[in-house]
């Protein structure tokens, strides 16, 4: 016998065994297929544990194979899982495919997943869209994976994961998530719902940008500053969204905010959207390459010392400073500092009044030029319209005018 026939028997039996593994996978895969099982159609599965519900599921569809603990489930429909108390904590749950272990009482559900989570001792809820959802009732865990997404009122968080902790009732975001509304969006690294006080605690490298349409009835200054993106970032983030559709917002530690040439840092900054007021407290340091845009459009400056000195760059510290829309002012208070170039202004409390264009600065007014001392007043306003400055001190103003 030569090689040739050799390398032909070879192949030979190479192809026929083959040939039986084939067939032999497809025997194994046909009696696996073929083991005995048992299905039900609109069938109702509710778990208990001591006496008390612990879920309560609708269920198109229900396979049970040899061990008759496991359900496999199709079309799982406006399921229920209920906390130690008997209250609700999660409704509606609908899901494309299940598994349920009636034994241990854990439920899985795979694709197109809709879920409500909600409070026990308040009424905003949170609607949940997923496409893995997976509850462990001896943990008292639920966790909703693979793209899921939360809906509270108009503010909507996007996340790879997140966990729903039973007994506490709280979401927790081991991975950050992505938060938009209507006008803004942010992204954090970690964070904390609170269901029961409708609040958000968000941690680690907050970044927000928010942009707003204007509207007929917003001021110059308003208009002025909603023209660009404005970009926050904070290493903490909470988020009040309780009482009604707007939020309070409030950014703590290493506070930045930034808009075209202009920038602030504080230890805490809150957006009040509810009250419609805006504050920031404790090391505020703002900047600004112009002033320009803090008067009113038409405003025409005669006076050419203080055209100039709108044009400069100015730094204002403060230890308080609140913005209201709604009468248009804006508010500095404790250890006030104004400064440009070699000329700086410091007291303890000032106003802008930005509608009638008066600036009012009271407390220990005192007016530097190159580090002379130019003016000690109690109060010293300025009114932009008339161009005018007028003081309870008997000094002279024009070297004050020379700078303003």
């Amino acid at each position: 016998m030569n090689k040739y026939q050799i390398s032909t028997i070879i192949s030979l039996f190479i192809l026929i065994t083959g040939i039986y593994i084939y067939k032999d996978a497809n025997i194994i895969m046909e009696t696996t297929r073929d083991s005995p099982y048992v299905e039900q159609k609109h069938n109702h599965t509710v778990g208990y544990e001591n006496g008390k519900k612990v879920f309560d599921i609708q269920i198109n569809t229900v396979r049970q194979n040899t061990y008759q603990h496991v359900l496999y489930a199709k079309n799982i429909r406006d399921g229920i899982v209920y906390n130690d108390t008997g209250k609700k904590v999660i409704t509606h749950l609908n899901g494309a495919h299940g598994r349920i272990n009636t034994n241990i009482k854990s439920i899985i559900v795979t694709s197109n997943i809709e879920a409500i989570i909600e409070p026990t001792t308040s009424t905003r809820s949170i609607f949940v869209l997923a496409n893995k959802f997976r509850y462990n009732h001896q943990k008292k865990v639920a966790h909703f994976s693979e793209s899921s997404t939360l809906h509270m009122d108009d503010i909507t968080i996007k996340s790879s994961e997140f966990t729903y902790l039973n007994n506490s009732e709280h979401v927790q975001f081991d991975s950050g998530f992505r938060l938009t509304t209507d006008h803004s969006s942010t992204t954090v690294n970690a964070a904390i719902i609170d269901v029961n006080a409708s609040q958000i605690i968000a941690t680690n490298n907050v970044t927000s940008r928010y942009k707003k349409r204007t509207s007929p009835s917003d001021s110059d200054q308003i208009k002025h500053l909603l023209k660009a993106p404005t970009m926050i970032t904070s290493k903490k983030l909470s988020i009040d969204f309780s009482k009604n559709d707007e939020s309070i917002v409030t950014y703590n530690h290493n506070v930045q905010v930034t808009q075209l040439d202009k920038t602030l840092t504080s230890d805490t900054l809150t957006l009040d959207f509810k009250h419609d007021r805006y504050t920031a407290s404790s090391n505020i340091l703002m900047s600004f390459k112009t002033m320009n845009w803090l008067l009113n459009k038409q405003r025409q400056i005669k006076n050419e010392k203080i055209k100039s000195m709108l044009k400069k760059p100015t730094k204002i510290k403060a230890a308080h400073a609140k913005f209201n829309p709604k009468n248009n002012t804006f508010r500095l208070n404790k250890n006030v500092e104004l400064k440009q170039n070699n000329f700086k202004l410091t007291c303890d409390h000032l106003l802008y009044d930005v509608n009638n264009e008066i600036i009012t600065m009271t407390g220990n007014v005192i007016i530097k030029k190159f580090g002379i001392e130019h003016l000690n007043s109690n109060k010293l306003v300025i009114d932009i319209k008339k161009e005018t400055f007028r003081s309870d001190s008997n000094q002279q103003l024009s070297e004050i005018i020379l700078e303003l």
